[in-house]
């Protein structure tokens, strides 16, 4: 079986996936981030449940019922952004990151929304993997040292 065609389900997460998210989080196996931020279980907690205030939802992918990476979509009036994408160190370099990015456009389709991400200036493995996805950069934002990607027609 290739990688690529391993079985996963992409389902929003609950509180008890908080612990696994924190261990993806802070050993830097970002995919790509808006902040530099490290988190403790009880951040990241209190982050998860204030999430509904900004339109937010927190996606995991599973692969046997094991917490691999996770997403974090803003559901905007117009526009689905991708505010975090990250996959535990393993995970990487399977396709999962490319399901993942998958289903927010699906998401996004579904509204007939654009999808939008964002990407720290220095990480150039983040741009590659979204240039490869078929986004392009839209703009800088001085303020946070990021540029801002647009996702085209899929």
């Amino acid at each position: 079986m290739s990688q690529n065609s391993v079985n996963v389900n992409i389902t929003l997460i609950t509180e008890e996936n908080i612990p696994t998210m924190v261990e993806i989080w802070n050993p830097n196996a970002h995919v790509l981030s808006s902040t530099n931020r490290k988190h403790t279980k009880k951040s990241l907690l209190e982050w998860f449940q204030n999430r509904s205030i900004g339109n937010h939802k927190y996606y995991g992918i599973f692969k046997k019922n094991y917490l691999c990476g996770f997403m974090i979509l803003k559901y905007e009036l117009d526009k689905l952004i991708i505010k975090m994408t990250a996959l535990a160190s393993n995970f990487q370099n399977q396709g999962f990151g490319k399901k993942l990015i998958s289903f927010a456009k699906r998401e996004a389709q579904k509204l007939n929304f654009p999808v939008y991400t964002e990407v720290k200036i220095e990480n150039f493995r983040a741009l590659n993997f979204f240039f490869s996805l078929g986004f392009k950069i839209i703009q800088f934002d001085k303020k946070w040292e990021e540029y801002n990607l647009l996702a085209l027609s899929s």
